[in-house]
């Protein structure tokens, strides 16, 4: 029982904790740190080494010179601190490979000890050679470790005392404080404590199962590049915490906000209606049943709200490895408001940190590209990009030559597939035309050109064609047709052509200059990342390697296997999610921290190439640019009935919306509901009668059959009446455009699609075809005489009935801001895209190589005795995770008895049988997504870079293609906002007008004054307190503030199960009451807001406080009313005081930020409307036509020849069973999560352009919410700059103003003096100025202008400022 609860809130009270100690241990720093400001103490060393070289003689100057030199050393100081900062590199390295080894090794003695042998030698080689096992090799180099870095830890401490910024400390005070306040020391002497204990027990009970955390030496790296001049990097992240700290918290807050709402959302569409991955089988607990009594159940992962929360955390992460589990309508519904809402707005943060970065940034590189290239409109670049795709596209098709790839031809075309002889033959004549390319610019060029970074990317264009040649030449037929190495390797190497490309779009040396010209910030980063991968790493090999789970025992069953798991969920991937309590507390921490500062160099690299490739735009030719849509250049010019009906169709074209005629916005709203009610109507009749069931929840008390039959024929009848109506509007929009455009409608793309919307639709009027074309049998097609048509009739018309989508462009205009935008970032979006294609090119090829089985092959002991070639790659994860439905729990770890679903899991040689397969699943890893991770070495290695290099690439594309949307919409916006400038004028005029004719009226005495109501005492009481102005109101405010976090952990812990049972009856009346009063304090609260601003009734926040009184008041309605006999009310009240959260956005210390935060989102608003409809439209008609894909072309093979179906994979058809479905998975899809990924090849080709354009589309409201964030962010920076250059100005001006008065009122008493005979008893005024006697050594007041001129180039104050104003100084 304890177990149980502690699984459920555990991990957020040890989540809190952490949170806790962080703040703690940061405010302590604070406290106990030296006395020195951090910027003063490179200048106080720097004196005291010139004092130091002065006093060197003396036998004291000697000795403290002497301890300098070995604090410098100590520190990485020279080059003696440079060599053992490298040696303790190397130790700590050493000993994270020893230790993972170690774990490695204990994981297989454990759990597999017949795979023990069957390892790859060299990952023992070194502990072997040493004659050591790897329990040995790990405590013997964590003892001489241990020891050397125990050495350097005391010197470090031994010195402390004389660092100059510690002198001012007492010197029993100085070791407590610098171990409590740095960071470094902290970790160090934590590291050998732990080891010291896991020595000890490895000598007395030869065992050691302790952590090794000696590595965490490293760490100190940071504080030496400081120390060494080449701390930029930290610098920067150290002045993005202090400049934007708290805003980072307040977007963090609302990304919490956010979690608890949803949560709740979760917990009440989840509790007890998951799918079959809602409960975790191998952790049962017993369950007191009323009628049966005790019984076995399965932990259900969604049973309390505390519970809910790590599963919402990992949705909001846009991770979905429990998708399968949401299964009726409400719970897709709160998925599809987490991807599409819940997303954007906790990815704030990482926001904020990314544009606080950027803001620091120096603009070294200018915008401007280093690598001048060469024109793109010439004949020799057409021919040469050309040859480069078209050699590419054959060496695809060539490794789908084999009869298992039934897509290795052109649409069935057998002469198309590209065998053995044909590439050959396409090689060579490509290789060939390069080669001499190559030649004549090696004789333009010479040695130039020779040993030029071009000239090597020419020179792999034709090298391995002559070699493949040769290769070819030599061989027989049956060492060809034998397991091929060398020669594949060579025909591969054909896709290194596309770095040729490299002279025409000169991405890669743009890219080599941005890890140049950022090299600091990268480097120190980066080093960030791999600290935090280390650590992360071996915590949860830590709190999981026992998990209960066989399945997390396997990914996390050693730090070297962490490491693999870590590296995938450190840049936000989760393909797991069944953690211990202790495992979810770290989790949680890398979902709220440790993702974004993984994704640090990934930012900035990507920022960095999105602005070197936005510099190609042609600016005058922008300027240039023609941005006016079609129809207005067609817009009729003399009335009559043309003009008539472009009136009503295209008003907007070119009148303000204040000035839309009301024909036209009533013709405009009865268009959008129809087509809306169209659109719906297409949709829903997709479902299949078992999903009706299943999302209303129908059969309760009667047959599941009947009340299917009786729903679903109502609908039709309805949808069939619907169409009636939608059929005979479209006519009339459709003749009515014709008429108001011309013919230009007709042929034009929106013209199009209504035409063919139109014809699906009233194809779909007759009864006999509407039952077939909404639940068509995919019969696919094939390519005989008039089989095409017959075949497709049925199964495209819900794709064509949805084109109707497309036709709201002729209100919005989306499409065609597309085409500009494309259009004007031509040259951005080309460069963008080679180099994302180039790496995508090489990553899937490699991953071909290396995962099909043909071009490398492992050997096991026992085969390399025999001889025989291996039939499989050995890999070090045996039997990985898999995701969605095919995953099963297996509490022994040894695949149990339920193997038959495991049996029909594709492998890796089946997914990567081709590189037009492996094109796929390269994408969605090159974009972060993983959800297959049983790779084998090489491919991890490929995979490491990808994430390195390939997401930044994928960030820069994204990125540019975003950018270019949110400018154009920018410009466009501005120039409406000009435009309605004189409106906005012509109002304020009126209003102003009307307010001087109010004012004389009543002057005149025409009307009456306007007289305010004298507040009572209780309303002056209530504003006092909603106002803050008193102490009373200030603390009564914050103790509101305190009960709204006590009802949120009072509802978190009202839902955990254990609290219904009889025995806790006190404790859940207990948290009853507890609920009530708060709920009447909330009451009492509101009444005071209410009382003192009544006006601000309908304000957001009053409506947010009155929604939030209703679940409180809901569960004492049950109460009272019911008698708590109502459990399913009770339990939808519980979820829905989640609400509360939102009132954490009104807090004080959040309020600031946070609307900071809600104006950027405001201001972001009226960009939203064309990519949200262009977005909405992408994603409901790619659904249908990945719906229609999915069920085309899946089959066995057994089916017809002529038929164009998948016969090896398998697909996605069980989830794509209707378009609703289609859209629950295409909005996961659309986010970059892909919880499902086994497609088939046409499928496979829609998630391509997913990855490439389908996600950028979809995330461009997210772009340009960031885009607002960052311009926010942007001015705030400048305004506080101007602000304290203001300040100093200012500052500066008061000083030497001061100086003159000073000087004046000096000179005054002097004379004053002198004339009364000298004498400093004779003025006491002159005495308590400045202390002017005669008798000073010096002057009394030293000229401030002296210290300031010294160090500003300000000029003196004017001569006015000198003039004595009174009871200014003189009174002062």
């Amino acid at each position: 029982f304890n177990e149980k609860v502690w699984l459920q809130i555990g991990w957020m009270l040890m989540f809190i904790l952490i949170l806790i100690c962080l703040f703690a241990r940061a405010k302590l720093a604070e406290w106990v740190g030296p006395p020195v400001e951090a910027v003063n103490v490179k200048a106080m060393r720097e004196a005291e080494s010139i004092q130091m070289q002065a006093t060197g003689s003396t036998a004291g100057g000697g000795l403290r010179q002497y301890i300098k030199v070995v604090a410098d050393v100590l520190h990485g100081d020279g080059w003696v601190g440079t060599c053992m900062n490298i040696w303790i590199v190397i130790l700590s390295v050493t000993n994270y490979y020893s230790y993972s080894v170690l774990t490695e090794y204990l994981y297989l003695k454990k759990y597999e000890p017949g795979e023990l042998a069957k390892l790859p030698d060299n990952l023992y080689s070194w502990p072997e050679w040493l004659g050591l096992d790897p329990v040995k090799f790990n405590t013997h180099s964590e003892m001489i470790t241990m020891i050397v870095f125990t050495v350097i830890t005391v010197l470090r401490l031994a010195v402390v005392p004389f660092l100059p910024e510690w002198k001012e400390v007492h010197p029993a005070m100085v070791l407590p404080r610098y171990i409590l306040s740095n960071l470094y020391i902290g970790l160090e002497i934590f590291a050998l404590v732990v080891s010291y204990h896991g020595v000890a027990q490895w000598a007395t009970s030869n065992e050691h199962d302790d952590l090794n955390l000696l590595w965490m030496f490293i760490f100190r790296t940071f504080e030496m590049w400081e120390r060494a001049g080449h701390g930029l990097g930290a610098r920067k992240l150290n002045d993005m915490v202090s400049d934007y700290g708290n805003l980072l918290i307040s977007a963090w807050m609302l990304g919490i906000v956010i979690w608890f709402v949803l949560s709740g959302c979760y917990f009440l569409t989840m509790k007890g209606n998951g799918g079959e991955l809602s409960t975790w089988k191998v952790v049962k607990y017993e369950h007191v049943d009323k009628d049966h009594g005790k019984i076995e159940k399965a932990w259900d992962k969604f049973e309390s709200i505390p519970s809910t929360m790590w599963f919402c955390l990992i949705n909001l992460l846009k991770e979905h490895p429990l998708a399968d589990a949401f299964v009726t309508l409400p719970q897709r519904i709160c998925v599809c408001i987490s991807c599409i809402i819940g997303v954007p707005l906790f990815a704030i943060p990482i926001s904020i940190l990314q544009c606080s970065l950027v803001d620091h940034e120096e603009d070294e590189e200018g915008g401007e590209s280093v690598h001048k290239c060469e024109q793109m409109d010439s004949l020799q670049h057409g021919c040469t990009i050309g040859l480069v795709l078209f050699s590419c596209v054959s060496y695809f098709y060539y490794t789908a030559r084999g009869p298992e790839c039934d897509y290795g031809t052109l649409f069935g075309l057998e002469w198309t597939r590209v065998t053995e002889e044909k590439f050959l033959l396409i090689d060579a004549f490509v290789g060939l035309v390069f080669l001499v390319e190559y030649v004549i610019r090696a004789i333009q060029g010479k040695v130039e050109y020779l040993l030029s970074s071009l000239g090597v990317f020419d020179l792999l264009s034709w090298v391995p064609a002559v070699v493949h040649v040769c290769i070819y030449a030599a061989q027989s037929d049956a060492e060809r047709d034998a397991a091929f190495g060398l020669d594949e390797w060579m025909c591969a190497l054909s896709v290194l052509r596309i770095l040729k490309l490299e002279r025409i779009f000169g991405s890669y040396h743009d890219i080599v200059d941005i890890i140049k010209c950022r090299s600091d910030i990268l480097a120190t980063t980066g080093l960030c990342c791999l600290l935090t991968w280390f650590l992360f790493s071996e915590l949860l090999y830590w709190t999981d390697h026992d998990n209960y789970d066989g399945e997390m025992r396997e990914t996390y069953g050693s730090n070297m296997r962490s490491l693999w798991a870590e590296v995938i969920n450190l840049h936000g991937e989760w393909p797991w999610a069944d953690y211990t309590a202790a495992g979810k507390a770290v989790g949680a921490c890398i979902g709220f921290f440790s993702i974004m500062i993984f994704c640090i160099p990934t930012s900035i690299f990507s920022e960095g190439f999105m602005n070197r490739v936005a510099g190609d735009i042609d600016n005058e030719a922008a300027s240039r640019f023609d941005r006016t849509r079609w129809q207005k250049h067609v817009m009729p010019t003399t009335p009559g009935i043309r003009r008539m009906f472009y009136d009503l169709f295209y008003e907007h074209m070119y009148k303000h919306p204040s000035k839309y005629s009301t024909e036209f916005k009533v013709f405009r709203m009865i268009s959008i509901c129809i087509w809306g009610i169209n659109i719906i109507t297409t949709v829903i009749s997709t479902l299949q009668p078992s999903e009706v069931c299943q999302l209303e929840k129908l059969g309760v008390g009667q047959t599941e059959a009947t009340v299917t039959c009786a729903r679903l024929s109502t609908f039709r009848t309805f949808f069939l009446v619907m169409d009636w109506i939608c059929v005979m509007w479209f006519i009339f929009e459709y003749v009515g455009r014709t008429i108001g455009l011309g013919i230009g409608y007709s042929i034009s793309l929106i013209g199009i699609f209504d035409l063919l919307s139109l014809g699906c639709t009233i194809a779909c009027l007759f009864p006999t075809f509407r039952l077939q074309a909404f639940q068509p049998t995919f019969t696919g097609f094939a390519w005989e005489k008039g089989q095409l048509l017959r075949n497709l009739k049925d199964d495209v018309t819900v794709p064509g009935r949805l084109l109707r989508l497309f036709v709201m462009e002729s209100y919005l205009g989306s499409l065609h801001t597309l085409r500009n935008v494309m259009t004007l970032n031509r040259r951005p979006i080309s460069r963008a895209l080679y180099a994302l294609v180039a790496f995508w090119f090489m990553h899937a090829t490699l991953l071909y190589l290396f995962e099909s089985g043909k071009a490398i092959k492992w050997k096991t002991e026992d085969e390399e005795g025999d001889g025989a070639a291996a039939e499989a790659l050995v890999q070090l994860a045996r039997k990985a995770a898999r995701q969605g439905v095919r995953r099963l729990a297996d509490p022994d770890g040894d695949g149990g008895e339920e193997g038959e679903e495991e049996e029909a899991e594709l492998e890796m040689t089946d997914r990567y049988v081709s590189v037009l397969r492996a094109l796929q699943y390269s994408i969605l890893h090159i974009f972060g997504d993983y959800p297959e991770t049983d790779y084998n070495f090489p491919s991890k290695c490929v995979h490491f870079v990808g994430i390195l290099a390939g997401i930044g690439l994928m960030g820069a594309f994204i990125g540019v293609f975003i950018g270019g949307f949110t400018t154009y919409l920018q410009e466009k916006r501005r120039a409406q906002m000009k435009s309605q400038a004189e409106d906005r004028l012509n109002r304020v005029v009126w209003i102003a007008t009307m307010m001087q004719k109010s004012f004389k009226e009543r002057k005149a005495g025409k009307r009456p004054p306007l007289q305010r109501e004298p507040l009572s005492n209780f309303e002056k009481q209530c504003r006092a307190i909603h106002c803050e102005t008193t102490a009373l109101g200030y603390w009564l405010k914050r103790f509101f503030e305190a009960v709204v976090v006590l009802a949120i952990i009072n509802t978190l812990i009202f839902t955990l199960p254990f609290v219904d049972e009889d025995q806790y009856e006190s404790l859940e009346d207990a948290l009853l009451s507890l609920e009530l009063v708060f709920t009447g304090i909330f009451v009492a609260e509101y009444v005071i807001d209410f009382v003192a601003a009544p006006r601000m009734r309908w304000k957001r926040q009053r409506i947010v406080d009155l929604i939030c009184l209703l679940p409180g008041l809901g569960l004492l309605f049950n109460q009272i009313v019911w008698d708590e006999s109502n459990p399913a009310f009770e339990h939808t009240m519980e979820a829905f005081t989640m609400v509360r959260a939102l009132r954490i956005m009104h807090f004080r210390a959040l309020r600031a930020d946070m609307a900071f935060i809600l104006k950027a989102m405001h201001n972001a608003l009226p960009l939203l409307a064309e990519p949200a409809y262009l977005a909405f439209c992408v994603w409901i008609w790619t659904s249908a036509l990945f719906w229609w894909c999915e069920n085309t072309f899946t089959g066995s093979k057994d089916e017809g020849e002529n038929r164009f179906k998948d016969k090896q994979l398998n697909t996605d058809v069980e989830h794509m069973t209707s378009v609703p479905s289609a859209m629950f998975w295409c909005c996961i899809y659309l986010i970059g999560e892909w919880a499902n990924v086994d497609f088939t090849f046409a499928g496979s080709r829609i998630s391509i352009f997913y990855v490439l354009f389908g996600i950028a589309i979809f995330s461009m409201p997210v772009g340009i919410l960031a885009e607002e964030i960052k311009a926010g962010l942007i001015q705030v920076s400048e305004q506080k700059k101007f602000v304290e250059q203001t300040h100093a100005s200012n500052s500066l001006s008061d000083l030497k103003a001061a100086d003159k008065k000073m000087t004046v009122r000096r000179s005054v008493l002097e004379v004053a003096e002198h004339q009364h005979g000298g004498g400093s008893s004779s003025s006491g005024a002159g005495v308590g100025v400045g202390s002017t006697s005669s008798d000073a050594k010096g002057p009394a007041v030293m000229p401030l202008t002296s210290t300031v001129g010294a160090h500003t180039d300000v000029e003196d104050a004017p001569e006015e400022a000198t003039k004595e104003e009174p009871g200014s100084f003189a009174n002062s």
